[in-house]
């Protein structure tokens, strides 16, 4: 086993004792920031219009620096994953951000549905972002139809076309990483978009589980996108397919359980499978809410729990360390919630011990 195998494996035992204890042993190293709640696009498989804000009750760029310079003192933050909404629906502030946390010595990872991307990318790649973490969700019409815009597919490839020239010519290091929800309308389409990824130049490709609604997780209804017991079996070939696959650049997610997602899909998926770190590892603040004040939310819409900063005056390790944020801790260790989201998760023992 290498040694960061080992590191992995210490913090995820960490992790498990922490939640035992329902104490946060370790200070969380991931600050995630949604800083707006818009987005340009109306996809059929998410729901987070439903609580969209104005661009008058989003935190300035200030404030969104601030938060970052607190955090960097008190947890020595390592990451910085910018999210939205549509991050760069505010372009101009996600650039000055990520340089900002860049000049910190924070890596910054961008989440974005790449409609805008192009216009941005070069500052962007200038401002020292490290990953770029782009949603694509099957081929043309298949994307444009879930998307709801008829422009999005071509878009988003002529942006990623674009990042992977600017790193070719300036050799910025950089990576890539596609993201795309499995879906009963898309799962034909899978390894050819894996495919056209390694064309691309993308690093990583995420598969990940669809959720009937991604801001109410208890609600598990099934939807005319949830893949039936026969869209499961042609997913296990295809991801078969893309395993033995030769590819010059893109790889899956070392994250990726095709087993787990497959149980998640068949609803068989148990709480021993699958260990939630929520509240233990992120620090997750939304920089938008009705009273223009940003909150600590612990697992994202789940535990129902929001944590005003000026509550706490910003002290964000006194928000960590707080009778709030415990109460939530122990919501998310009762949750019975049928989730498998790797927002806040770590691998298991097993699938570590196989690093080698």
């Amino acid at each position: 086993m290498n040694i960061k195998s080992l590191a992995s494996l210490a913090k995820l035992g960490l992790f498990n004792i922490s939640c035992s204890l329902n104490f946060p042993i370790l200070q969380p190293d991931v600050l995630q920031i949604s800083i707006t709640s818009r987005c340009n696009l109306g996809c059929k498989m998410c729901s987070v219009n439903k609580y969209t804000t104005s661009e008058e009750e989003e935190m300035t760029l200030e404030e969104v620096k601030k938060i970052i310079n607190i955090a960097k003192k008190h947890f020595r933050i390592k990451e910085l994953i910018l999210t939205g909404g549509e991050p760069l629906l505010v372009g101009e502030k996600a650039v000055e951000v990520s340089k900002f946390a860049h000049q910190k010595d924070i890596k910054v990872t961008l989440t974005t549905n790449g409609y805008f991307l192009k216009e941005y990318a070069y500052r962007l790649t200038e401002a020292g972002v490290s990953h770029f973490h782009i949603s694509v969700d099957g081929l043309r019409d298949t994307h444009n139809y879930l998307r709801g815009n008829p422009e999005s597919f071509d878009r988003v490839i002529e942006s990623i076309k674009f990042l992977a020239e600017v790193r070719q010519k300036y050799n910025y290091k950089y990576s890539i990483g596609i993201a795309m929800l499995v879906l009963k309308k898309n799962i034909n389409e899978i390894y050819d978009l894996y495919n056209c990824c390694d064309e691309l130049g993308v690093n990583i490709f995420d598969l990940l589980a669809y959720l009937p609604d991604n801001t109410e997780f208890s609600n598990t209804n099934a939807t005319y996108l949830w893949p039936d017991a026969e869209d499961i079996e042609r997913f296990v070939n295809i991801y078969k397919k893309i395993v033995a696959t030769n590819a010059n650049c893109t790889k899956l997610n070392t994250y990726f359980n095709a087993e787990l997602l497959c149980k998640y899909y068949k609803r068989i998926m148990q709480s021993k499978d699958w260990r939630c770190f929520a509240g233990f590892k992120n620090f997750f603040i939304t920089m938008s809410d009705p009273k223009r004040q940003g909150r600590l939310e612990p697992c994202l819409f789940m535990c129902k729990t929001h944590i005003p900063l000026r509550d706490y005056d910003y002290n964000l390790k006194k928000m960590w360390y707080s009778y709030r944020a415990y109460k939530a801790r122990i919501a998310i260790r009762r949750c019975k919630t049928y989730c498998y989201q790797m927002c806040f998760s770590l691998p298991s023992f097993r699938r570590l011990l196989r690093n080698k």
